[in-house]
């Protein structure tokens, strides 16, 4: 059995999902998917413990707050950092809140030794590269980031094509083939199980939404048909209503969205928000920590993203702007939406970090 054959057997039984980077938007003469590595067996890299910390203690400065989800192979480690302003539509006029999240996600060893950073855009905030940088890859590799290279002595850089969501930046140590998630997650209990429950407790609408069915093969090699439960609450007050969407392709939900909506203030649209959800914690059978996580986040009033019991949180705050520039804008209120998703879920864009 050769080497790298040995790795993925170890990856395989630790659930660590590796993703080849020669389908993440750059050229790569790493092995394919199938002959990922593991921490825990072969590691082709020098050891730096404890490095992770240092590197994200530099963010924790900067006010970021970090989460860990820890799969005993390798540590994922996402820092996140919100920001809120005053923005002015030239067409229309009217000026409303803007925010801007940025975020930071390590993937370390398990002795702290970061073999992997992603930043949330292709064209990161140059002090954030400028200050994790040098933890990671040294002063010189830092350097030449610095100055826009993309040959580094450590490892490799490359930008991750992500659906639905802008570019990402990616550093990837020396002797790792590939995208590091975290394990998979999923309910153990189907869209259609919380249907009878939704309906049980009254005030929900929902539809099945058939619209997302594909049969392609997925990123983790399964077929499946996916399909979506649209929910919306009766109004909490008058026009503030929480929506919800559920998605799985039959074994389990592994994909779930919250949303609302108020007309003229951010903090309401939360706090509408967090009404809705605590109708609906008892009724899903997930992490016990998810209530505290989203509140928490969703209270901090800028977004963010979080990981609680092995899921991802993603909380945003946006305005929300009809029509374009060309037509003419319309300010339609804020909506405070949160996501909770597994990272390695079958339908995602196996370039998406």
């Amino acid at each position: 059995m050769t080497r790298h054959r040995r790795l993925v057997t170890a990856a395989a039984a630790l659930g660590v999902t590796v993703l080849p980077l020669a389908n993440c938007g750059g050229s790569t003469d790493e092995p394919s998917a199938s002959e990922a590595t593991s921490s825990a067996s072969v590691r082709a890299w020098a050891s730096n413990p404890g490095q992770v910390d240092r590197a994200t203690t530099v963010l924790r400065d900067r006010g970021y707050n970090c989460s860990d989800f820890d799969s005993d192979d390798f540590l994922f480690r996402v820092c996140t950092h919100g920001t809120r302003s005053t923005a002015h539509d030239d067409t229309g006029g009217f000026s409303y809140q803007s925010w801007r999240t940025n975020s930071v996600r390590f993937v370390a060893a398990a002795d702290g030794t970061v073999v992997q950073v992603v930043f949330s855009d292709e064209d990161p905030d140059a002090e954030v590269v400028g200050a994790v940088a040098p933890q990671v890859v040294g002063p010189e590799d830092a350097a030449v980031l610095a100055a826009d290279g993309t040959t580094i002595g450590w490892g490799k850089t490359h930008q991750l094509e992500r659906k639905g969501y802008d570019d990402a930046l990616a550093l990837t140590i020396k002797g790792l083939p590939g995208l590091i998630r975290p394990p998979s997650s999923r309910l153990e209990q189907t869209k259609e199980q919380l249907l009878q429950a939704l309906r049980q407790a009254g005030r929900w609408d929902c539809d099945f939404d058939e619209a997302d069915q594909s049969p392609e093969p997925s990123s983790l090699g399964r077929i499946g048909i996916r399909a979506t439960l649209d929910c919306s609450q009766a109004e909490i007050a008058p026009g503030q209503r929480v929506a919800v969407t559920f998605a799985d392709d039959g074994p389990g939900i592994d994909d779930l969205r919250f949303s609302a909506r108020h007309r003229t203030d951010p903090g309401a649209s939360g706090t509408t928000l967090l009404t809705g959800l605590r109708a609906v914690w008892p009724l899903l059978r997930g992490p016990a920590g998810w209530p505290a996580a989203v509140e928490r986040q969703v209270r901090s009033g800028v977004g963010g993203i979080v990981y609680s019991g092995g899921w991802k949180i993603v909380v945003d705050v946006r305005a929300d702007l009809l029509g374009s520039s060309y037509s003419g804008r319309e300010f339609a209120g804020y909506v405070t939406s949160v996501r909770i998703l597994s990272e390695s879920a079958q339908y995602m864009d196996p370039r998406e970090p």
